[in-house]
């Protein structure tokens, strides 16, 4: 206690001593603990009663954080909900949050990783700003263009291929797994396959890049996946391209927030967000 006695404390806050003293047994009794060690005229806290004002330092903080949040309306005041593609996460998220904690020390982020999960959580106002593929969102959500993420098709790099390019009919005969409905990449990839007027042999889903990048290096399927996200495993020569024509076409990424939202906060965090995806090139 800071002033070390009630008759002291009231006096600041122009109370009298007696309500002091009847709020604190009133606390201790609630809680229950006993928050002061009395020692004659003068008083120092308890172990519960250090503890007590710790968490009350922290709700007083808190609700400093959600009063500035809602008077400037901007996300990154506070707790940021974010939502991600996998392939955002895996490549540039810890380099995204290391500059966003160095420029706003007091945030705290939420992050949603999945492309399926991110729309639905955008549309339902459950997040402040996602980075999604080809978004599909309601009049009240902007989206700004952020680059196209290539994909490409990939095998453990002892999978049998013929070396050269690869035509439908062939690479039809192969095991495939990719992302599943009802997401944009699955609808876009089943599109792609229709109009090379080829009908796959067999054909896996996984709602999880990582998890295929894993299937692929195991040398079970040919699989689907964001060329910047393999990068390593080609080079290491773990992983091979399939090279089949013509080329799956690169795929719109974006970055979404509500209308309202809209301020110097996200401007700022659309600006870091093409400085760190450029610095990994993970879009083109």
């Amino acid at each position: 206690m800071q002033l070390g006695s009630f008759h002291a404390a009231a006096r600041d806050l122009g109370i009298t001593q007696p309500s002091v003293s009847q709020r604190i047994r009133e606390l201790e009794e609630t809680l229950p603990a006993t928050l002061f060690q009395r020692r004659g005229p003068s008083l120092s806290l308890t172990a519960e009663g250090q503890a007590l004002v710790d968490y009350a330092e922290r709700v007083l903080e808190a609700t400093g954080e959600l009063q500035d949040r809602f008077r400037t309306r901007d996300p990154l005041k506070g707790n940021l909900r974010l939502g991600v593609s996998e392939s955002f996460a895996i490549v540039c998220l810890p380099e995204l949050l290391r500059r966003l904690e160095q420029r706003y020390p007091g945030i705290h982020a939420s992050v949603l990783v999945g492309d399926m999960a991110v729309r639905q959580k955008l549309e339902v106002q459950g997040l402040d700003i996602a980075i999604a593929y080809e978004p599909a969102v309601g009049p009240r959500v902007r989206h700004e263009p952020l680059g196209q993420c290539e994909f490409v098709w990939a095998a453990a790099y002892t999978y049998p291929l013929p070396r050269q390019t690869m035509l439908p009919e062939a690479f039809a005969r192969h095991h495939l797994i990719m992302p599943p409905p009802p997401g944009p990449l699955h609808s876009a990839v089943r599109k792609w396959l229709a109009d090379l007027g080829v009908r796959p042999a067999r054909v896996s889903t996984c709602n999880s890049v990582s998890a295929i990048v894993s299937t692929v290096l195991h040398g079970a399927t040919i699989g689907f996946l964001p060329n910047r996200v393999i990068a390593d495993e080609i080079a290491a020569q773990t992983m091979k391209v399939v090279r089949v024509t013509p080329r799956f076409p690169a795929q719109q990424v974006s970055i979404c927030y509500h209308a309202n939202e809209f301020g110097e906060g996200v401007k700022a965090f659309v600006e870091l967000a093409r400085e760190v995806a450029a610095q990994y090139r993970l879009f083109r």
